[in-house]
């Protein structure tokens, strides 16, 4: 009976042995696979961080993209450069002079308006281009009072009188005088009566914005000319200049650019 007990009580140890050794086993496999699966969850759960990462790179470099780029070196000029065309006064081609001995207070105001209007209001002459034509009566036009014209001796159908303007004919004479002397052709009528002022060498020439009575003349040169008057009490001068072309840089505002 001992014997046999031995016996059972070694199998039953053997068998212990034996189920302690395979809980031993599965749970060392238990261990293995859950370690396994954690790593696969990881991998995936990186993957899945990864791909959200390169998509909001993508989102960012869109955004960049459409968004206007704040460089300074691609913002537009506010100014631009541009060539302008002037002219200067170069060589004297004509000056001639006409003088009254005695002249009246008025009739120097008269002659200074009209070649005031002449010289323009920066009083730097009056330019004509190559091909135009210049008129007395569309440059001074009827002398009014209202110009600042005052009354004068002037002559009319052959009879002296009084008007506004009187005087102004000297500025014309003077004026057709220089033309002639600068080698262009002029249009011009005399007075009906002499002219006291006129001289060998002078051209006459009277106007009157009422009778039509012109000056008029071309410019048949391939240049601009300038056209200076000055009056000094009972004496006027024209002078004639060849004007000299000029190209300038200028700054000027770029209108393109938005403000």
């Amino acid at each position: 009976m001992e014997e046999r007990e031995k016996k059972e009580n070694k199998k039953v140890r053997i068998m212990t042995i034996i189920t302690l050794t395979l809980i031993i086993v599965l749970g060392a496999i238990m261990c293995l696979l859950g370690s396994k699966t954690n790593n696969k969850v990881e991998n995936v759960l990186k993957s899945q961080n990864s791909s959200k990462a390169a998509s909001q790179k993508t989102n960012n470099k869109a955004k960049q993209t459409q968004q206007p780029t704040s460089s300074p070196t691609n913002t537009p000029n506010p100014y631009k450069y541009e060539k302008k065309i002037t002219y200067e006064k170069g060589k004297l081609l004509s000056s001639h002079t006409i003088s009254k001995g005695w002249s009246s207070p008025n009739r120097n105001t008269n002659m200074k308006v009209a070649g005031n209007i002449i010289n323009g209001k920066e009083n730097k002459g009056y330019i004509l281009m190559p091909g135009k034509a210049f008129s007395w009566l569309k440059v001074v036009g009827n002398t009014t009072k209202e110009k600042g014209f005052k009354i004068a001796p002037v002559i009319v159908n052959r009879r002296h009188a009084e008007g506004y303007g009187g005087g102004v004919c000297q500025v014309a004479s003077t004026l057709n005088s220089a033309i002639v002397d600068a080698n262009l052709e002029t249009h011009a009528l005399k007075h009906t009566l002499p002219s006291s002022y006129i001289g060998p060498n002078d051209h006459e020439a009277t106007v009157s914005y009422d009778s039509g009575k012109d000056l008029s003349f071309k410019n048949t040169f391939k240049f601009p000319i300038n056209i200076k008057v000055s009056t000094n009490k009972g004496s006027v001068t024209v002078k004639v200049f060849k004007m000299k072309k000029k190209t300038r840089v200028i700054k000027v505002k770029n209108d393109a650019v938005d403000r």
